[in-house]
């Protein structure tokens, strides 16, 4: 009975210990939110009137909560709101991050509310890849049509002259990567960009370069020009042409890879294990040369002690 009695009183005083004043451990931490933007427009954060359009760091509380209002500038839209990566587009204006518990990076992209064209065919998705057969399009795709993908924030224009050549099933591959997943190579030869890798699939067989051409369209607004380059798995880089009109990049290609955004124009080095600014026959050339001279010492070693 005793035993009883024990166990109650110690469930009663469980219970009431918040009532007695008695606190549960609470989490006193504070993390950071990264609230990126792309394009025009503001960002209203909770519930008060402060109002952003660059980026901007945020200290909030562990377990706290953060809503926040998009408004786009005149003539602009919502292109996609990213939660380290997800997207959490809505049809509203507003959003929400709950029980915040992690460093977190916001991202949300404004851009012009264009008008599809009669002569494009529009497919989207809110993933990095989408997965098409070209016969269900066939009578659509007639006529010189093109056909623009959209993955995330990233519109891919195929012409008419890659869909012609193309196989049955593709695959198409936008994403953003970080530096963490490029190859040392690659890192030694662009530092601080933006990078993104794009992919085409023709059934399983990926695919590095293709007839016609795909016209990729990134929303970009951190610097008033701008640089984009190729970026090899060794690391070598190449510069291509690009349009920029402060919101948007644009440029055409026939072939697909990694690239590289950079506000500053990079030095288009050769990093070849370790040396920089040295292709394969300058790195030959320089053993041969030291080769030679090790020779030439040992000779006159041998020539004195004779």
């Amino acid at each position: 009975m005793k035993r009883t009695f024990l166990i109650i009183g110690l469930l009663l005083g469980l219970y009431f210990t918040p009532v007695l004043g008695v606190k549960a451990e609470e989490c006193n931490s504070y993390y950071k939110v990264n609230v990126n933007i792309e394009g025009k427009g503001n960002v209203v954060i909770s519930d008060s009137d402060k109002k952003i359009a660059d980026d901007t760091t945020l200290n909030i509380k562990c377990d706290d909560n953060l809503l926040f209002t998009t408004i786009p500038d005149e003539n602009y839209v919502v292109k996609g709101v990213y939660n380290n990566g997800n997207n959490i587009s809505s049809d509203t204006n507003q959003y929400g991050i709950f029980n915040i518990k992690n460093n977190t990076n916001i991202k949300i992209i404004f851009g012009k509310n264009t008008e599809e064209q009669d002569n494009i065919i529009y497919y989207s998705s809110s993933e990095d890849n989408i997965s098409l057969l070209i016969s269900d399009l066939k009578e659509e795709l007639t006529n010189d049509k093109e056909l623009n993908i959209r993955l995330k924030e990233v519109e891919i224009l195929f012409d008419n002259e890659f869909i012609k050549n193309s196989n049955d099933n593709i695959t198409v591959v936008a994403n953003e990567v970080y530096k963490d997943d490029l190859s040392v190579k690659q890192k030694k030869t662009v530092k601080d960009c933006l990078y993104y890798d794009f992919y085409l699939y023709n059934g399983e067989d990926k695919v590095d370069s293709f007839k016609g051409s795909a016209t990729i369209s990134i929303p970009y607004s951190k610097s008033d020009k701008v640089y984009v380059y190729k970026v090899a798995k060794d690391g070598k880089i190449s510069l291509i042409d690009s349009k920029y009109d402060k919101e948007i990049i644009k440029i055409k290609v026939n072939e697909l890879g990694t690239i590289a955004i950079s506000s500053e124009k990079l030095d288009e080095l050769n990093y070849v294990r370790g040396f920089v600014n040295f292709n394969n026959k300058q790195i030959i050339s320089v053993i041969g040369i030291g080769l030679a001279l090790c020779l030439l010492a040992i000779f006159i070693r041998i020539k004195r002690k004779k």
